[in-house]
């Protein structure tokens, strides 16, 4: 009896020296750890294959992708989004441009741009157009690969550009030096503000009985003398497009012509990028060995596994193990 509490004394002893050791905390131990089973570079669909160690009651997964990135958890202030919508589609046939004519060759989508611009100030001539800075987003808009097919350009997300307090346009570029003159046509053209509750409309191009236009696109043209010729359709069916061609005049090769919007100064700062993790297990799942994820964009993830428990205190801890995952083309 005396052995016995002389070795519950000594037991007592030593928690009491751990905890005094540790700042007034058990010593934290890792509970599970991850690492990814081969390279962490990955291409674009291939399957991300994550080995998991140890046995954590419970398991969230983050991919670190836009809406499951675990440091946005609980979201944060940033300016409204934006979106710009519209179908495009290059208004020459194949028997009006054979593609395999070296004289036509390939569509020429590279003639046409689109930018927007966050100091232009309303100057609508060619001088105040220039003197502004314009970011090239063409790389954004979906081309048609077939000649004279309609097809969906976007939605295309300006949500990165806009900002707090300053003006936005955006704008078409023709700049055209093409012997042959191709033709492209614009339809449907919608531009929404992003708003935690869904989208708001800034403006749109629509058909109907009158059609509608609050974009008011202002044509620009660097040759006055040489405007290009940009056509409304009429009729309520088709009063929602347009087309923009050079003119036919060997004065107009290679000048600029601009298409701009009116000016939006509506961005505001909200509350947004709140993130949702995938539930992965639970405490009355079996122990989980791997997780597997696909990536369906470039880019450099930070992908999170998160296990909680409870303290002592009742509070909840988190424990994360972090990963980066590279994804290529």
């Amino acid at each position: 009896m005396q052995m016995k509490k002389i070795i519950s004394s000594l037991l007592c002893v030593g928690m009491i020296w751990n905890v005094y050791a540790h700042g007034g905390k058990e010593k934290e131990t890792a509970s599970f750890d991850v690492k990814l089973a081969k390279s962490k570079t990955f291409k674009v669909g291939e399957k991300v294959q994550f080995e998991l160690e140890g046995a954590p009651t419970s398991l969230e997964f983050y991919s670190g992708e836009s809406g499951q990135e675990y440091d946005l958890k609980n979201g944060e202030l940033r300016p409204s989004g934006m979106e710009l919508d519209f179908s495009i589609r290059f208004h020459l046939s194949a028997s009006s441009w054979p593609v395999h004519n070296p004289e036509w060759g390939t569509i020429p989508w590279d003639k046409l741009s689109l930018l927007v611009s966050k100091d232009f100030d309303g100057d609508y001539s060619f001088a105040g157009v220039k003197k502004a800075t314009w970011i090239d987003i063409s790389d954004r808009v979906k081309f048609p690969t077939v000649q004279a097919r309609t097809e969906p350009a976007g939605p295309i997300n300006l949500s990165d550009l806009a900002e707090v307090g300053k003006p936005f346009y955006f704008a078409f570029r023709l700049k055209d030096d093409h012997p042959k003159r191709p033709a492209f046509l614009i339809q449907k053209l919608t531009w929404n503000t992003i708003m935690p509750g869904g989208k708001e409309l800034i403006g749109h191009l629509k058909a109907g009985d009158p059609g509608e236009d609050t974009i008011n696109l202002q044509q620009v043209d660097e040759d006055p003398k040489n405007r290009a010729e940009v056509k409304y359709f009429e009729g309520p069916k088709y009063n929602d497009r347009f087309t923009i061609r050079r003119k036919n005049s060997r004065g107009s090769l290679g000048k600029e012509t601009w298409l701009i919007s009116k000016k939006y100064d509506g961005v505001k700062e909200v509350m947004g990028g709140v993130s949702s993790p995938v539930y992965i297990k639970s405490m009355n799942d079996s122990a989980l060995t791997s997780h597997s994820h696909i990536y369906t964009a470039p880019g450099t993830y930070e992908a999170c596994f998160v296990t909680t428990t409870l303290a002592a205190d009742g509070k909840k801890q988190e424990e994360v193990r972090r990963i980066t995952v590279v994804v290529e083309k």
